[in-house]
């Protein structure tokens, strides 16, 4: 967790901004969030565990400063749809 706290203020978020995360994660990725002053919000999956793309399009905002993607159980999100 030290390590994803470490990327997120290397990515420049600050306390304030909004960071999207999967709803179907580890218990590090909204702890390092929260860590480093951030608000984690939930992005919802699909039922194979992908990234719902939908509702992350829905939740981006002029406060979302970073997507932090994990990919669990070795379903990799479809990273050409969602760059």
């Amino acid at each position: 967790s030290s390590a994803i706290y470490t990327s997120l203020l290397c990515a420049g978020v600050k306390p304030g901004d909004k960071v999207l995360i999967p709803a179907f994660t580890f218990t590090a990725v909204p702890s390092a969030v929260m860590h480093a002053g951030a608000t984690p919000v939930l992005v919802e999956v699909t039922d194979s565990y992908y990234i719902d793309t939908e509702d992350l399009e829905r939740k981006i905002t002029d406060e979302t400063r970073v997507l932090l993607l994990s990919h669990m159980r070795g379903h990799i999100g479809d990273m050409d749809e969602i760059v």
